[in-house]
């Protein structure tokens, strides 16, 4: 119990040293590189040469995700969650102005 407490105290200095760091332009490039990251990520997963009809958009989908390499699915799906983290870290330029 005591354990959990030291390491969530931790966890919130952590944290604090993040904030005191973090400026305007600090958050809004990290805002940035996380959009564009994620954009990224996206393309990894969904894009394809070919081109799709619009009016069968999720079927259009599964076929384009049946031909993604395993590696390429993969590491757009890791960049997903990581590059959302550093999204969020960059709307803190909200609460700076």
């Amino acid at each position: 119990m005591i354990s959990c407490i030291i390491k969530v105290i931790i966890n919130l200095n952590v944290v604090a040293k993040v904030v005191r760091i973090m400026n305007l332009w600090n958050s809004v490039f990290l805002g940035a590189l996380g959009s564009f990251l994620m954009f990224i990520g996206d393309m990894l997963l969904y894009y394809d040469k070919k081109d799709y009809d619009s009016n069968d958009t999720i079927n259009s989908i599964i076929e384009i995700m049946k031909n993604v390499s395993v590696k390429r699915l993969y590491f757009g799906g890791i960049l997903g969650p990581i590059c959302s983290l550093i999204y969020i870290m960059g709307l803190y330029h909200i609460v700076l102005t």
